[in-house]
């Protein structure tokens, strides 16, 4: 007996196979396109659960004058203290204890200014590059009176490859910025011009062409200013093993924004809902008054009195990139001040450089040159990298390490009070907050009852701490 089959039936695996693939491609689709729904609202700072930049372009906000804080992890960050309960003492971080939390609170308690606002704009990483896309951000809000700009030793750099910045995307993407800027001054068109001509001569930009193609420009979003790659490339560099800032940080490879996995949408939707009810006024206060309690349960605890360790200064102004980095300072100063915008470089307060190395080589190497060139155009410059009087216990120590060391740049909340004093101390001597004037009382009130600390900055050496290096303003 002949037996005929009947219609031919699909494997049972094939289904579920074709289901995970459209639920794949629709995955990605939808983490391309997040950032392009939600950037108007949502400034992409390093994290969606930092500080609601977004907010600087609140309609609602449109007369609040804005103060915007851009540049590297050595002012964008939110570290309280170390968890010294805990085994390897791991940080504490909190969006309220970042420098713009802190300076609003400081601003209103302490100078006597209510009513500006201060924002978060940067992320930790990126190069001077980058930093023109976030400039460029910031210049889009409503009375943005001033960028107070800073940038640690680890990001003063341009073209070279580097594992936290994408420098191939940030050549295009700055050249659409700034092909838009000499359109919106003028009068600072010639020294945009030269930049860009720098930009095209280096190897970065030739990368950047062979990885994007010469057709770029229709890769990119004209709102965002975000160049998205080509998505065999981006599995080539995956198929690879490459963990670079351009293939790991997200399947795009979006420097700026990473929403690429399932538990960063969630996040991203949870955070969507928390910012309809964010902190604001006096619960933010309040908040950031809780996390210098929180710092100040541990001032007290010599574990806190690790070796730092020290950090060789740089001088980029006169090295291999002197050029671009000249070209920047010169180019950023300019554009703000034809945009009415004060500059405030800010040199934070660190450890890590012992004053004979910032006189002998960081001051005359980068402090000097970035005053030479902004503060004849009426910018500011604020400079307490060694001039400071904090000690060593208001910075972090570096997180299961043995021995413990630290860093001596990564201030905790504390620290972070002491230097927004500084900092707009500076600012209201210099006109940048007008009406301000520092009242000598502190707006923390546990503040009163910290521990005497002695300064005792010991070098980290594999061998062991050396000796207590001397300091100006050390306590005795």
């Amino acid at each position: 007996m002949n037996v005929t089959s009947s219609a031919r039936t699909v494997p049972a695996p094939v289904p579920g196979i074709l289901a995970m693939i459209l639920g794949f491609c629709l995955a990605w689709a939808v983490c391309a396109h997040i950032p392009r729904l939600l950037y108007v609202d949502n400034f992409p700072v390093y994290r969606r659960q930092q500080l609601p930049a977004y907010a600087i372009f609140d309609p609602a906000r449109a007369d609040e004058p804005k103060y915007a804080f851009v540049g590297s992890s050595y002012i964008i960050n939110d570290w309280v203290a170390n968890d010294l309960d805990r085994g390897g003492w791991p940080e504490i971080e909190d969006p309220q204890s970042s420098y713009a939390a802190t300076a609003e609170l400081v601003a209103d308690e302490e100078f006597g200014v209510s009513g500006l606002g201060f924002y978060d704009m940067g992320r930790p990483g990126p190069g001077f590059l980058d930093h023109i896309w976030y400039i460029d951000h910031a210049l889009r809000a409503k009375n943005l009176k001033t960028i107070i700009y800073a940038n640690g030793q680890s990001g003063m750099y341009h073209f070279e490859p580097n594992p936290y910045a994408d420098v191939d995307r940030a050549c295009l993407e700055a050249l659409f910025i700034l092909d838009g800027w000499t359109k919106r001054f003028p009068k600072s068109a010639g020294i945009i011009t030269q930049y860009m001509d720098l930009i095209r001569s280096s190897g970065a930009y030739a990368r950047g062409l062979d990885r994007f193609g010469k057709n770029w420009r229709d890769r990119l979003d004209p709102d965002s200013v975000l160049l998205m790659d080509r998505p065999l490339w981006v599995l080539r560099e995956k198929l690879k093993g490459h963990r670079n800032d351009a293939s790991g940080l997200s399947f795009r490879g979006n420097p700026h924004l990473a929403v690429n996995k399932p538990s960063e949408i969630r996040d991203a939707l949870v955070w969507r809902l928390s910012w309809l009810a964010r902190l604001d006024g006096p619960e933010q206060r309040r908040r950031t008054l809780e996390l210098l309690d929180t710092a100040a349960h541990f001032y007290g605890d010599p574990r806190l009195d690790a070796p730092v360790q020290l950090n060789p200064p740089v001088s980029p102004f006169s090295g291999e990139e002197a050029q671009a980095d000249i070209l920047w300072t010169r180019m950023i100063a300019e554009v703000l001040q034809e945009a009415g915008v004060r500059l405030v470089w800010f040199f934070p307060p660190e450890v890590s450089i012992p004053p004979a190395q910032y006189e002998a080589v960081y001051k005359p190497g980068v402090v000097d040159p970035v005053r030479a060139i902004i503060t004849p155009m009426g910018h500011v410059v604020s400079d307490h990298v060694v001039d400071h009087g904090l000690n060593q216990r208001d910075f972090l120590v570096q997180q299961s390490t043995d021995p413990p060391y630290s860093y001596g740049y990564k201030p905790s909340s504390i620290g972070k009070l002491k230097a927004v004093r500084l900092l707009l101390a500076d600012m209201s001597r210099a006109g940048v907050l007008p009406g301000a004037h520092a009242r000598g009382a502190s707006c923390w009130p546990g503040e009163a009852g910290l521990p005497a600390v002695k300064m005792c900055v010991r070098p980290f050496t594999p061998s062991g701490p050396g000796a207590c290096l001397p300091w100006p303003r050390g306590n005795p």
